[in-house]
């Protein structure tokens, strides 16, 4: 899966993410022989990780940059590799002309949409057997993408989502002028530090209350305990941040979640060096820094 950080300051936008291959192995169930030196236990988990991923990729001479998270690989190719046939094959001229990043969004998630249709799914079919809508959800592959950078003609930023096949279309996650950060994939060690707490220590929590007391929080008793939560999040002055040192902010959550990785008990699903770009307001082409 991976991990990518991607935050909007008044000078630029900032892309970060690592460097990791997680190669998944066969779903519980698979009748294949796998070789010796692979256990049982490999089966349904992760047979290798690797690093060395390119996860950041320039869209073009644009100020404009996209962040890779989920499967790497559609077909015999890379995820990055498609990325370089959209930037050549420029469809509708998204890429050479004077377009909107979410014109750029849209036309991405057509075309990774239509990837999926055709490589993905009948492939996916063939390894489990099985018609794709009866695959669990959780073993679909799915590719994520997060654009950062500038509109044309525009001088403030921009960040947007592409997930195929989870979302059908580009999601806009911070609007023009909109500052702030954002982080995607395998997050719960970043949740713990910025917010004190994970998503899945607090839903069993909450059921843990409810079903002792019988009944379900109310509106105001969520609201109550959402305000609990915010009080306890770190603040950081993303507003007044230069981009310089968000550009080190970002850096530091992706080695954050490295470093965790690569401590805590199990398999390094982020690892790697991190990787770090730039687009900024000039115009000039996305920077891999």
């Amino acid at each position: 899966m991976g991990f990518i950080v991607a935050a909007t300051f008044p000078d630029g936008v900032i892309l970060g993410a690592d460097t990791s291959v997680n190669l998944p192995g066969p779903p519980k169930g698979y009748d294949q022989p796998l070789p010796q030196e692979v256990t049982h236990g490999n089966v349904g988990g992760v047979l290798k990780v690797f690093e060395g991923r390119e996860t950041l990729v320039p869209l073009g001479h644009r100020p404009i940059g996209v962040a890779i998270y989920g499967t790497p690989l559609i077909g015999d190719r890379s995820v990055g590799s498609y990325f370089r046939e959209f930037v050549v094959s420029d469809p509708n001229g998204v890429i050479s002309g004077e377009t909107e990043i979410q014109v750029i969004a849209e036309e991405l998630n057509k075309f990774f949409a239509k990837l999926h249709k055709e490589i993905v799914l009948p492939s996916s079919e063939v390894f489990h057997k099985k018609p794709y809508d009866q695959i669990p959800a959780n073993e679909r592959p799915g590719f994520g993408f997060v654009l950062g950078g500038y509109s044309a003609n525009s001088y403030m930023g921009e960040i947007w989502q592409v997930f195929v096949p989870v979302l059908t279309e580009a999601v806009q996650l911070r609007k023009a002028g909109e500052y702030s950060i954002n982080w995607f994939g395998n997050i719960e060690p970043i949740d713990r530090y910025l917010k004190g707490y994970s998503q899945g220590i607090l839903n069993e929590l909450r059921q843990y209350i409810e079903k002792g007391r019988g009944i379900p929080f109310s509106d105001q008793e969520q609201r109550d305990i959402n305000a609990i939560l915010a009080r306890a999040e770190y603040i950081l002055p993303i507003t007044a941040m230069p981009v310089e040192v968000g550009t080190e902010l970002v850096r530091f959550l992706v080695e954050l979640t490295i470093n965790h990785f690569r401590f805590a008990l199990g398999a390094a699903f982020v690892a790697g060096e991190p990787r770090i770009g730039k687009a900024s307001y000039m115009g000039t082409p996305f920077e891999i820094l």
